[in-house]
């Protein structure tokens, strides 16, 4: 099939969202500076995470300035007029390596 609504599928369900269904496609290769938001209720915001050696990490609050905001909001070409600089695990914790 091309699109999930090929796919066999009931129409009818007695599903509740602790049921809703996840993919895990693999790893996702990334570049060196590449940077992606995670966790966000949008896809403008999210725990940031930077690529450092072909995997994917966390970037430490330390010193996380509306500076840094803005930066991450215009290398994803996303508008930085009112980027804010969110710290603490504002988007859940992440896992794996801190790269920054």
């Amino acid at each position: 099939e091309s699109s999930l609504f090929d796919c066999a599928h009931d129409p009818v369900h007695n599903c509740a969202h602790f049921e809703d269904a996840g993919v895990s496609c693999g790893s996702i290769n990334c570049n060196n500076s590449d940077v992606r938001l995670v966790n966000g209720f949008t896809d403008y915001e999210g725990r940031v995470e930077v690529c450092l050696n072909g995997v994917w990490g966390t970037v430490c609050d330390d010193f996380w300035s509306t500076n840094d905001a803005v930066v991450v909001c215009n290398q994803l070409n996303i508008s930085s007029a009112n980027a804010i600089a969110l710290g603490s695990a504002y988007f859940g914790p992440g896992t794996g390596v801190i790269n920054m």
